[in-house]
């Protein structure tokens, strides 16, 4: 093949030996960018194309957007900033939704961190992030203390859609009401008692949406026992997802 060798500021051979290269910056290199820079300066002398001139989120054009795709949920959205409920929230917590009242089935609202563990899915099956990173679930002392549950003990997580096992993580900076299921678990389901094993929170979370065609969940609803069956072993001791053994 035929061409003329490009020409960089290092050779390739320098590249491979120093293990990468640093760009040097200066004030005037044009490699710089802030948006909306001159809006942000002078907001009156440079106005935006919105109605108002300024950043708009909540707005009569986000309105009308928003209500020409004609799903259902419209009429909970307006035009300025208002508190919409969700279909799965805090108020789920309680019997008829009646905040401060009894709770309900599932009293305890999940959330779902990530953590150094695994990219979403990602390299959740590599033995050496199994081992360094456990796959928790994070209660509060609080709420430990009140199921009887101590750190290392297995955990049953039960949701409207599903059942999943995990080890206790107890933190004294997680809010009392409030379960952290860190995400990305690969799922692991015993058939006979449908468990998720990895206590997956793809598993848990069910698959109902919000107005407009949105996703439902930026949470689950929840109840957490101590789980007296067969316990956990860590899963960095458990072979390889693609064995066959």
């Amino acid at each position: 093949m035929n061409g003329t060798p490009q020409q960089g500021v290092i050779s390739l051979a320098d590249f491979i030996e120093n293990g990468g290269y640093q760009f040097e910056r200066k004030p005037d290199d044009g490699h710089g960018f802030i948006g909306y820079e001159d809006f942000v300066t002078d907001p009156v002398a440079n106005p935006l194309s919105s109605a108002s001139g300024k950043l708009e989120i909540y707005c009569q054009a986000r309105y009308d957007l928003m209500a020409s795709f004609e799903y259902d949920g419209i009429e909970q959205f307006k035009p300025y900033p208002t508190y919409v409920v969700p279909c799965v929230g805090y108020e789920s917590t309680f019997k008829d939704e009646k905040v401060g009242g009894e709770k309900g089935e599932y009293p305890y609202l999940m959330y779902n961190p990530h953590y150094l563990r695994r990219s979403h899915t990602v390299f959740d099956n590599c033995p050496w992030l199994r081992e360094a990173w456990p796959n928790p679930v994070f209660l509060s002392r609080q709420d430990a203390e009140e199921k009887g549950i101590e750190e290392g003990d297995t955990v049953l997580i039960s949701t409207p859609a599903g059942k999943g096992l995990r080890k206790a993580a107890v933190m004294d900076i997680l809010m009392p009401g409030i379960v952290g299921v860190p995400h990305g678990a690969w799922v692991d389901v015993d058939e006979e008692t449908g468990i998720d094993r990895a206590g997956s929170d793809n598993y848990l979370i069910g698959a109902e949406y919000g107005g407009m065609g949105v996703s439902g969940y930026n949470n689950q609803i929840c109840n957490i026992e101590k789980y007296d069956e067969e316990q956990l072993v860590p899963d960095c001791e458990l072979p390889p997802r693609w064995s066959k053994n």
